[in-house]
């Protein structure tokens, strides 16, 4: 899907990043779970994060929402950005209710 099929504006070079991580760290332990990363994510795109199991998605997603801190680094949010992510926990589903519920 290019951005012309959608109807978020198309990117701008002088707007700042919707979404930028600088040198993100996270340790757990003797895991190092996110290894310096950086990005930016322009305004008006969409992006995909993908990788193995324990690659450290939902860690990087937990810091980006704000649920957990990197150990070093800053992440900085444009000023419109509203986040919005499935958690993969399921710890406060309750048993007895369907998909649904």
């Amino acid at each position: 899907m290019t951005t012309s099929e959608t109807d978020a504006p198309a990117p701008s070079n002088d707007a700042p990043p919707a979404l930028e991580l600088r040198e993100i760290d996270k340790w757990f332990g003797p895991v190092h779970a996110n290894d310096r990363i950086s990005f930016a994510v322009p305004p008006g795109t969409i992006h995909g994060i993908i990788g193995e199991n324990g690659a450290g998605k939902s860690t990087l997603f937990r810091m980006i929402s704000g649920q957990d801190q990197p150990d070093t680094g800053t992440i900085t949010l444009g000023s419109t950005v509203q986040l919005g992510f499935v958690d993969q926990s399921r710890d406060s589903l309750n048993d007895d209710h369907t998909v649904w519920e």
